[in-house]
């Protein structure tokens, strides 16, 4: 009997310490400033460590793990133990570097050398919380997805960016027929209750959004081509952007992508992940998932209460709970 070949699939992160004194003194030189004080998202959850226990434990078919960073190592990882630290100037076009702007980074990660064609991209304050099983993100070989249609929203910078990526997608797909043609990837039973929003959102000619958990992305290489051929201008001058600016592209437009072209396999949303904000009045749900996950993906975004003692005193119990001992990633 002949067997299929096994399905590759990759892990790609986006990291930067930024309490890193030169990386500092680096961005501010870019800025054109004198203080090299950095105001923004920390590190101090230590989250990519558990990102890196998660995938250890519950991702043992990884083949390889793509570490992106400004040309920084974490002190405590292993680089010999199937993590590779990709600088990122190496996958960015001449010209554009340094940069300091994670979507220009983004824009090309199929620039990778030797990545494969199919990988999951995490940002760090990602966690796998679950048994995971290839399948599970690529069933039928195909990236996992939810064909979920949004309203748009203006809320500064964030819409900007998801605005362009929808123009590149409404100019390069018509709505109605995408969905005539696979109307199963957009009305499956997995949706569940978000199935309210394809119908209330039907009369629209056009893409107005889609539903966007901010989970790990299952991708195809060959997506980023694609999109890059479509809109050559917009996806230049995210490329070359030092600092994110109004005009760059939203990375979920290659997953935005993928849905038009039918290239994904439908799943539960419920079921792939959850999002959470680190506030006051989130970490007893926080606390919560992290000991009864009930997706196998958990995001913990980090909205600026990092200098909160006692809560981050609870996520890192909750953290060491869930993902106890160290990985194979790890120093020992």
């Amino acid at each position: 009997m002949r067997t299929e070949p096994e399905m590759i699939v990759d892990v790609v992160i986006l990291w930067v310490d930024v309490a890193d004194e030169g990386w500092q003194e680096r961005r501010a030189a870019a800025l054109g400033r004198e203080s090299a004080e950095y105001v923004g998202a920390t590190n101090e959850w230590d989250m990519l460590r558990y990102l890196l226990r998660g995938i250890d434990r519950h991702c043992p078919w990884v083949r390889r793990i793509h570490l992106v960073t400004p040309g920084q190592t974490p002190q405590w990882l292993d680089t010999e133990a199937g993590v590779v630290v990709v600088d990122q100037d190496s996958i960015l076009p001449a010209g554009h570097s340094p940069s300091f702007n994670s979507m220009a980074i983004e824009a090309n990660l199929d620039r990778i050398p030797g990545l494969a064609e199919r990988f999951l991209y995490f940002n760090d304050d990602m966690l796998v919380v679950r048994p995971t099983r290839r399948e599970d993100v690529f069933p039928r070989g195909r990236p996992a997805g939810f064909a979920i249609h949004n309203a748009g929203t203006g809320s500064g910078a964030w819409s900007h960016w998801v605005l362009n990526a929808l123009g590149i997608i409404n100019r390069a797909f018509d709505k109605r027929s995408v969905m005539r043609r696979r109307p199963g990837q957009w009305f499956s039973p997995r949706y569940g209750r978000h199935l309210l929003r394809n119908i209330a959102l039907l009369p629209w000619d056009t893409f107005t959004g889609f539903f966007e958990p901010h989970l790990p992305m299952a991708l195809e290489r060959r997506t980023f081509a694609e999109v890059r051929e479509a809109a050559p201008r917009e996806m230049e001058r995210t490329s070359e952007a030092a600092f994110r600016s109004l005009d760059c592209v939203i990375p979920f437009v290659f997953r935005y992508w993928q849905l038009c072209t039918g290239r994904f396999t439908p799943v539960s949303p419920d079921r792939y992940g959850r999002f959470f904000e680190i506030r006051g009045e989130t970490i007893g749900a926080i606390e919560r998932e992290l000991a009864r996950p009930r997706g196998h993906f958990l995001c913990l975004n980090d909205n600026g209460d990092a200098d909160d003692a006692d809560l981050r005193d609870r996520i890192g119990r909750a953290l060491e709970a869930a993902l106890p001992g160290a990985s194979r990633f790890e120093r020992t």
